[in-house]
């Protein structure tokens, strides 16, 4: 049964201070290994026998040696590759980067295992999804083509919207890799399908980006730029309204999910301020609710990703946005 608009608005009280996680935390065990695939399959002194040999994960085995054969001859393929070794040239930076990322992982979830990172080129195969994580395998994956530049031509010749070429940038590795690696830290429900559900299960993996990345600018960890995020924090009142309003919260339209929550030039509000605003303000307002329920409660990180009342949890984060 829904809650009633006076409870949602009347009953909230304000938000208190943002909860801060620890930006210093234990080293890890042993150093993580870093591989750059790339530079053996692109090394012709390598047959690629010794190369699956090594790797054997990698390679798709449901094509024909010499189709990988070709790959490693293909000039976009070198081409791709050379734009990785030129905006790559030193990957000390963001290697100490991950391995710091990872040590907050290791803090905050102490029976996770700290994966291998591997570094690739993908030939621009990979750029709409450039992190893939696994948990099981403790594998990490980065594709680096797919963080070169807004502007680089593989990316307009392929026509990838605008909104998503400006994650496209080294900005934007370690933001998308903890999003990645916190994709499967939290409990999800398939049978929560309510918008607040989806708000609270976004704005859940929002904050263990803030804890794996605390030094991270908010606006950077979104996704967004500066100016969309200014956006977000002007109008947060009256998202929050909207939403009450139109009975949102507990609706299970999946077009909220398009219009609110998937990634998108920006959201619909069916108004003038559409194009005003960034997309995924409802992953923006999930952030915000599941920040005012830690700044509330005692509880650790891994808890909070266990927690699988979605409910309780709306009830305690007493959120309500400040009126301008």
């Amino acid at each position: 049964m829904a809650l009633s608009l006076a409870f949602l608005v009347g009953v909230l009280s304000c938000q208190k201070d943002q909860k801060t996680w620890p930006t210093k935390v234990d080293s890890l065990e042993k150093p993580v290994e870093f591989v750059h695939l790339s530079d053996d399959f692109f090394n012709l002194k390598w047959s690629l026998v010794e190369f699956d040999k090594k790797y054997p994960f990698f390679l798709d085995k449901s094509y024909p040696i010499e189709h990988w054969e070709a790959r490693r001859k293909d000039p976009l393929e070198l081409e791709a590759y050379g734009e990785v070794k030129k905006t790559y040239a030193d990957l000390g930076a963001i290697q100490k980067e991950i391995t710091s990322l990872l040590e907050k992982q290791k803090h905050h979830f102490p029976t996770t295992q700290t994966p291998t990172v591997y570094f690739y080129s993908s030939g621009y195969t990979s750029l709409l999804r450039p992190i893939i994580y696994s948990r099981d395998q403790n594998k990490l994956f980065v594709a680096l083509d797919g963080f070169l530049r807004e502007d680089h031509p593989a990316y307009l010749g392929q026509q990838i919207p605008a909104y998503i070429r400006k994650t496209m940038t080294p900005e934007f590795v370690l933001p998308k890799i903890a999003f990645a690696i916190s994709e499967q830290m939290v409990y999800y429900n398939i049978e929560d399908q309510k918008f607040l559900d989806q708000m609270i299960y976004q704005g859940k993996l929002m904050a263990c980006v803030d804890a794996f990345l605390p030094e991270y600018q908010d606006h950077q960890k979104i996704l967004y730029t500066p100016q969309q995020l200014n956006w977000a924090k002007e109008n947060e009142y009256f998202i929050w309204a909207y939403f009450v309003e139109n009975e949102y919260l507990f609706s299970q339209d999946k077009g909220l999910l398009q219009r609110f929550i998937n990634q998108g030039a920006f959201s619909k509000f069916y108004n003038e301020k559409d194009k005003e605003s960034p997309g995924s303000i409802g992953v923006w307002v999930g952030w915000q609710l599941v920040r005012s329920y830690l700044s509330n409660q005692n509880t650790t990180l891994e808890e909070l990703s266990k927690d699988k009342d979605n409910q309780k949890l709306f009830e305690r984060a007493k959120y309500k946005p400040r009126k301008p």
